[in-house]
């Protein structure tokens, strides 16, 4: 557990240096975009008690005065998180435009004799083919990694002034669900590393039965079937 925490970490830091090296001005804006929902989330805890305190003492002004800092913090939010989806699917365009440059440098010094080596054509596929969907789940997964350290350290420091204890009990109860997130994303991602080579097998197998040049062959030696039931127990394993 302690080397797949260790390896979990290592994978953050490198998509962060990735992110940052496709292109700093947007990261630098989905972050700071993040940051401020996630304070502007903290503050609306903030109003909404000021609300309940003045409804509870019967102060009209107050009350009135604290609906209208909500609802126009609530557009500010809104306002920040359209700003923080323009900045990510410009750095999505720009992380997909800098992956497809490396993988083509990369590429171009790669001998035909290396070619034929499986782990190394299943690494080139995946950077390949799935970078542009994977791109956006990964700047998905940051930006909420983002907002959430924002919220946690704003609602902390609101529970300080509160009441130390409280926060405390908070810190700890939180601390499992952290483990437990991290435990899942861990999995997933060492399932998808096993699968992907049966995945592309069965990939390049229908793009052979699929593609117009090999009909003609594919009907003539009725193999169809013969591929369908060759590849089913690859296929019941997902």
């Amino acid at each position: 557990m302690k080397n797949k925490t260790k390896s979990a970490i290592a994978i953050f830091i490198n998509i962060f240096i990735l992110l940052w090296k496709s292109s700093k001005f947007y990261f630098i804006g989905m972050i700071v975009a993040n940051v401020i929902y996630g304070v502007l989330l903290a503050g609306q805890m903030i109003v909404w008690k000021k609300i309940i305190d003045a409804v509870q003492a019967g102060i009209i002004a107050d009350m009135i005065l604290g609906i209208i800092t909500y609802m126009m913090i609530s557009i500010i939010q809104n306002a920040v998180d359209q700003a923080s989806q323009y900045y990510k699917i410009n750095l999505s365009n720009h992380t997909n435009k800098y992956i497809t440059n490396k993988i083509l440098e990369k590429t171009k010094n790669i001998s035909l004799m290396q070619y034929g080596n499986a782990k190394l054509h299943d690494k080139i596929k995946k950077a390949n083919e799935e970078s542009s969907g994977r791109t956006m789940n990964l700047l998905y997964s940051t930006g909420m990694l983002i907002k959430g350290i924002s919220i946690f350290v704003s609602t902390a420091l609101i529970l300080i002034s509160f009441s130390v204890p409280v926060m405390i009990i908070c810190l700890i109860t939180s601390i499992p669900m952290l483990l437990l997130g991290m435990k899942i994303a861990i999995k997933q991602y060492e399932i998808y590393n096993e699968r992907f080579e049966n995945m592309r097998f069965i990939e390049h197998i229908k793009n052979l039965l699929t593609k117009y040049e090999n009909i003609k062959e594919v009907k003539v030696y009725k193999v169809t079937n013969y591929f369908i039931k060759y590849i089913e127990p690859t296929i019941s394993l997902f």
